[in-house]
């Protein structure tokens, strides 16, 4: 599930029953009578480890219903529609191999909401990125700053497979706490959201936070993504 295939407000979560098609997120099958109940115990990635807790977001959110992680992935997300201008398919959302100029070595990213499709108000896509050293993580920030602010200022527009369109207007980028977040405002039809990325050293390299936080009836979540964003860099901090 990712935005691109959400041309409306309502539709925002949509994609989650696809996502749980795919495996993703998908709730555990009944017990069967005469079938081993022994507990599967799921592997958590590395990478996966570092991005908040559904309890975490929905203490950053400050949602009044607990958030829950609806779909995860473990690879870049495909685009379901089209974007124009196509270049600035990397500042309008996280996860898109085309949105990034580094090569990864790793990508776990989450999606988490605080209710089902048409009534929930929060939305958070996170998206953490392993690289080679905190230089590549480094330079991705710049990039993606560069990225960013050529789709600054202006209006994108989204056509969703089946022809529906929805209009975004980008923010100009800006960098925050010493040029080490990216942050950028972005406004849809009754949704305001913020997209934010950090660059941080890992234990074996470095990593990329990129997050979109989203508050889906029109509230301002000015400062969630980049929390969420500096969360995925502190835990990434090497321990002594």
């Amino acid at each position: 599930m990712n935005r691109s295939s959400l041309p409306a407000a309502a539709a925002v979560l949509a994609g989650a029953a696809a996502l749980a098609a795919a495996g993703f997120g998908a709730a555990p099958a009944a017990a069967t009578p005469g079938v081993d109940r022994t507990p599967a115990f799921t592997y958590v990635s590395p990478l996966e480890a570092l991005l908040p807790t559904a309890r975490q977001l929905t203490h950053i959110t400050g949602s009044t219903s607990p958030m829950r992680v609806v779909g995860s992935a473990t690879e870049f997300t495909a685009t379901r529609g089209t974007l124009e201008p196509a270049v600035c398919l990397g500042a309008f959302e996280p996860g898109h191999r085309d949105g990034y100029a580094v090569q990864p070595s790793g990508i776990a990213g989450q999606i988490a909401a605080d209710g089902k499709p048409g009534r929930a108000r929060h939305y958070v896509h996170q998206v953490v990125l392993g690289t080679a050293d905190t230089e590549a993580a480094t330079a991705q920030l710049r990039a993606s700053a560069r990225a960013w602010s050529r789709c600054g200022a202006q209006t994108i527009t989204f056509t969703s497979s089946s022809g529906k369109t929805v209009q975004w207007r980008l923010d100009p980028a800006e960098l925050h706490r010493d040029n080490t977040v990216l942050v950028q405002r972005q406004v849809g039809r009754g949704i305001v959201c913020e997209r934010a990325m950090s660059a941080a050293t890992a234990k074996d390299g470095g990593v990329v936070a990129d997050v979109l936080a989203c508050d889906l009836r029109g509230g301002e979540p000015a400062g969630r993504a980049e929390q969420i964003a500096l969360t995925i860099a502190g835990n990434s901090a090497p321990t002594s």
